[in-house]
């Protein structure tokens, strides 16, 4: 498989996993992951798609950036979604929509949805009632 990219929980950093045979070099904090960190931790498991530019899409609880994994650099931020968290607990997902590859410089489009508001995990941890999704 060549390289992969991980992202983990309350360590706020990421990492490649190298090829077979190969050892991880180190891995690279990522402010981006303990800005988007709440009481509710609905920042977990951060969505991760390769855009067409070679840049890492990454979104985490209600905000998406760009990421070089060259030069571990944010170079785009998106707007921040209203309404709650998108990604675990909140558990919505993402899908990277089809990209025309007849065009010389291809579009990505990212599709992110369901979530649910910031505090659905604790009223359904602390009164058992499940809040209605985004």
């Amino acid at each position: 498989l060549g390289n992969q990219n991980q992202i983990g929980c309350k360590s706020f950093s990421y990492e490649f996993v190298p090829a077979e045979d190969q050892r991880s070099e180190k891995s690279f904090y990522f402010p981006f992951l303990s800005e988007t960190l709440d009481i509710d931790e609905n920042n977990l498991y951060p969505l991760v798609h390769l855009s067409t530019d070679g840049n890492l899409f990454i979104f985490s609880n209600n905000r998406s950036v760009l990421l070089n994994p060259i030069s571990h650099k944010i170079v785009r931020t998106f707007p921040v979604l209203l309404g709650g968290s998108r990604n675990y607990p909140a558990s919505g997902m993402s899908a990277l929509l089809p990209i025309n590859l007849d065009d010389p410089n291809p579009k990505a489009e990212v599709m992110v949805c369901g979530g649910n508001v910031p505090d659905a995990f604790h009223v359904v941890k602390t009164t058992k009632v499940f809040l209605p999704a985004l």
